[in-house]
């Protein structure tokens, strides 16, 4: 049943809050097998997303589940502590980003052009900026990342629920040396480098003066 004794033993010691064991360990004692919850939907099993991927989100990683969600109740879906966009577009405002700006720089939203706040640039072209800062059709987090974890660097996704379509769009990234590239659905390929490529100098005649 949903009782406090669940999570929490009033004798023991050493843990925090009371608590039986670890958080995640805790969470899943239930989320190992998918849940109906109140609302209706199917909560999938969370066994893998927090467990088997080679790439943890920082909260995951720790273990605190807590970070992001209010594990006795909340009035935002999924139990949520701030806001987080559901869609896979969301006109651009700071106030859909709440969540993720509890840990993350609002700034690397907010600058068109940088060399230091993310690898995902295009030179000093911001992408993340062009992606996210739009006032239709911007991409939200989830469109590129798994937010619990991901088998891919950077969190990055392989394959993303289409807005309204009911199909998952595979994306195909690919991490360079110098940057990456992605094949989402059935977009052209794009590819973004870091540093950019010098143009090779012009090739000159004997009198020094350039080819024609």
């Amino acid at each position: 049943g949903d009782r406090c004794g669940n999570c929490h033993d009033p004798h023991v010691e050493g843990r925090p809050f009371l608590l039986r064991d670890e958080l995640r360990t805790l969470c899943l004692t239930c989320h190992d097998k998918p849940q109906r919850a109140y609302d209706g939907r199917t909560i999938p099993d969370m066994r893998p997303a927090l467990t088997d991927r080679k790439y943890l989100h920082g909260p995951v990683r720790a273990g605190e589940c807590n970070a992001c969600h209010e594990v006795h109740g909340a009035t935002r879906a999924k139990l949520l502590r701030r806001h987080f966009p559901e869609q896979f577009y969301e006109a651009f405002d700071l106030a859909n980003y709440a969540l993720c700006f509890g840990c993350h720089s609002q700034s690397i939203v907010l600058e068109k052009e940088t060399t230091t706040l993310t690898n995902f640039r295009d030179g000093e072209r911001n992408l993340h900026f062009v992606h996210v800062n739009r006032p239709d059709k911007g991409r939200t987090c989830r469109t590129c990342h798994e937010i619990h974890g991901s088998n891919l660097p950077r969190h990055m996704a392989s394959a993303v629920p289409f807005e309204g379509g009911g199909w998952s769009m595979p994306i195909k990234f690919e991490q360079t040396d110098a940057g990456g590239r992605c094949s989402p659905g059935c977009h052209e390929p794009r590819e973004y480098r870091r540093t950019r490529v010098a143009p090779p100098p012009a090739r000159t005649g004997g009198s020094g003066a350039p080819e024609r």
